[in-house]
């Protein structure tokens, strides 16, 4: 089956941060990201059409041991249960121009290796 997609996927693995409506934080782990969106998996199942307040570490692009810290907003769109996590897809938004770039940055390089 082809996916029809505008955005191509980045296979990842980024650790993140999600604060929940009442204030509690747990963690997450990013699995792919596109420009405009990421799957992540998350003990939570979280509530589709809300957003939630997150911080991703992405890793530094030269393969230093150094991230930069994203803040964001991730709007869930679905909830999938695997295993004992969720898998949550989500948009961003509230990304800074900075950390958008970063993301792109990510995302060329990831086509570049697969040409």
């Amino acid at each position: 089956m082809a996916e029809n997609r505008s955005y191509t996927r980045m296979h990842v693995t980024w650790h993140a941060a999600i604060r929940l409506p009442d204030k509690s934080i747990i963690q997450a782990k990013v699995i792919n990201v596109t420009n405009v969106g990421m799957q992540f998996l998350c003990s939570e199942n979280l509530a589709i059409g809300q957003k939630y307040e997150m911080q991703i570490h992405v890793p530094d692009l030269n393969g230093s041991q150094s991230t930069t810290l994203v803040p964001c907003f991730a709007e869930c769109i679905y909830v999938i249960l695997a295993g004992r996590d969720f898998r949550i897809g989500a948009k961003f938004s509230g990304l800074s121009g900075e950390h958008s770039a970063l993301i792109i940055k990510w995302s060329d390089r990831c086509l570049r290796g697969a040409a």
